[in-house]
């Protein structure tokens, strides 16, 4: 069984969860019946959370070597961020996009490229990555913040009423 991010198995359907509302859709015969769609990086969402799926959908009309321009400077850009190294062999040349993987592209409807991605894109900020973002930010440990939380509440009703929570 393969284990990935948002995804769960049993012999005879698949839950997946959306990485943007945490809402959890049930199918058979992949993320497009049920109105999902995930990126090479293993994000899940629903095509109706993201604000710009129709933008999503444009990407399909691109044409051949203007994709193959914006996937490689994504591919690039990723590399520049320290994301990704360049001996992990990401397609950064003309020559290194193949006929396959743009077919791929064009037909595939369960999947989008961090291109189109709202959360590659950063469209869309999980609380996991906002949490990370502000602990090096402000230099805090989890631990710290965890200890400081402890000390001012007594139960997680009392921090829920203070997050705004209830």
């Amino acid at each position: 069984m393969k284990i990935r991010n948002g995804f769960v198995s049993n012999s005879s359907s698949s839950s997946f969860v959306c990485d943007i509302c945490n809402g959890v859709e049930e199918g058979y015969d992949g993320l497009a019946e049920i109105g999902m769609v995930d990126c090479e990086y293993g994000h899940v969402f629903h095509t109706s959370c993201a604000e710009n799926y129709t933008q999503i959908e444009q990407y399909r009309d691109i044409p051949k070597d203007d994709l193959i321009n914006m996937i490689i400077d994504r591919y690039k850009a990723i590399i520049a961020a320290g994301k990704k190294k360049a001996s992990e062999n990401l397609p950064i040349a003309p020559g290194e996009i193949t006929e396959e993987m743009i077919e791929e592209f064009y037909e595939d409807k369960d999947h989008v490229t961090p291109l189109t991605c709202p959360l590659c894109t950063l469209k869309f900020i999980q609380c996991t990555d906002a949490y990370t973002y502000l602990l090096k930010k402000y230099n805090l440990s989890a631990n710290s913040v965890g200890k400081e939380i402890q000390g001012k509440f007594s139960s997680i009703l009392e921090l829920n009423k203070y997050e705004g929570n209830n």
